[in-house]
């Protein structure tokens, strides 16, 4: 993926295999939120499973323990327009779908955080943008009863056993929703 290549060719932290400083985690995760969330083909996409692709396999590859985590929600309740929605019972799409996050062991304080970084800074007067002080989960980028931490037969799901999602920009929803978070993104500045 094109995403992958420009975060880990333009990283200055060449810390691999060392736990990153608190300053340093909160940048490379700031980093990552503020790619401009799109869905696209796989070498484009920058969706929820992208960005937790890419900000796990950096921590994984820094030392730290992530899983990958998936929680349910429903595209009425995050704010997108009637009429976005609309398409999407047009094209016998489901209101309800799966949004997915990271899951960081903080070895500071002996826990695991959630953290999300979905929405990008450009999004900030429609959804929930997420900041992270390095140690504490953040806000999900949706509102979601629960969640649970993806698993496969051995095991749990990491940022490596992720596969980079492939949405057709050709369909109707999608590429209404990306103009629609474009023009979004053009009134913030």
């Amino acid at each position: 993926c094109l995403l992958f290549q420009i975060v880990f060719k333009n990283s200055s932290l060449k810390l691999m295999n060392k736990i990153l400083k608190i300053s340093d985690r909160i940048k490379i995760f700031t980093l990552i939120r503020d790619i401009p969330y799109r869905l696209a083909n796989s070498s484009k996409d920058t969706s929820c499973i992208s960005k937790t692709k890419i900000l796990g396999e950096f921590f994984q590859r820094t030392g730290f323990e992530v899983r990958v985590a998936k929680c349910n929600f429903n595209w009425k309740t995050i704010g997108v327009p009637q009429a976005i929605i609309n398409i999407r019972k047009k094209l016998n799409l489901n209101d309800a779908s799966s949004h997915a996050f990271l899951r960081i062991f903080v070895p500071e304080i002996k826990a695991w955080a959630s953290i999300d970084p979905t929405w990008d800074i450009g999004l900030k007067s429609k959804f929930p943008v997420a900041t992270w002080d390095g140690l504490h989960s953040t806000v999900l980028a949706v509102r979601t009863s629960g969640f649970k931490e993806m698993r496969k037969k051995n095991g749990f799901i990491t940022p490596d056993n992720l596969s980079f999602p492939n949405f057709s920009e050709d369909n109707k929803f999608i590429s209404t929703f990306n103009q629609w978070l474009e023009k979004i993104r053009t009134k913030e500045k």
